[in-house]
């Protein structure tokens, strides 16, 4: 978790370097390596051939209010948390399950913290659940969601932008070589 962070303050030989150790490794031990972060990670398994060969990206979005389902998990999730809060009572909150959603971008770890703040005003208020005020007072502000929300939507069509590129080269193999050339030289 959080592998994307491996790129961070050092150059493009040290990035190479060390994705190429996890290569070594991988074939050593004969294993697989899963690396997960955030959409910040795209470009990394991109800077050699041999990573590029090697490297399945599994895409994991946030949770999407668009989608029945998806919305299903995310308060699945939510009320699996709200459990694993030794309250007197089980909070009922779920009902505003879209704002809550809107709230924490659709993100585990944003509601995690968010639930975590407002779970501590609880406490120290001794309440005997968490109530939708302990919530709305803990909300996460928009100097926070903001960036997040820019990060989100940057990885969203860098990774579309990706998946294009890699289908048409499926499709059509000379126009996908031109096309991820093109890609690779540019960046």
């Amino acid at each position: 978790d959080e592998a994307q962070h491996m790129q961070k303050g050092i150059g493009i030989k040290k990035v190479l370097e060390t994705m190429d150790s996890f290569k070594a490794l991988t074939d050593d031990v004969e294993t697989k390596t899963m690396l997960v972060g955030t959409y910040g990670l795209l470009n990394m398994s991109h800077l050699s051939d041999q990573l590029a060969r090697r490297t399945t990206e599994l895409h994991m979005p946030a949770y999407s209010q668009d989608s029945d389902p998806n919305l299903h998990n995310f308060h699945d999730t939510l009320i699996t948390l709200l459990q694993h809060m030794p309250f007197q009572e089980m909070p009922q909150i779920t009902a505003n399950i879209e704002q809550i959603h809107r709230k924490s971008v659709g993100l585990i770890g944003v509601l995690k913290h968010w639930l975590l703040d407002a779970y501590n005003w609880a406490l120290e208020e001794e309440a005997p659940t968490l109530e939708l005020r302990h919530l709305d007072q803990n909300e996460p502000t928009d100097r926070t969601i903001t960036p997040i929300k820019s990060a989100i939507d940057w990885g969203q069509f860098e990774y579309s932008t990706n998946r294009e590129v890699t289908d048409e080269s499926e499709s059509n193999p000379k126009s996908g070589e031109e096309k991820a050339h093109t890609k690779r030289t540019d960046s």
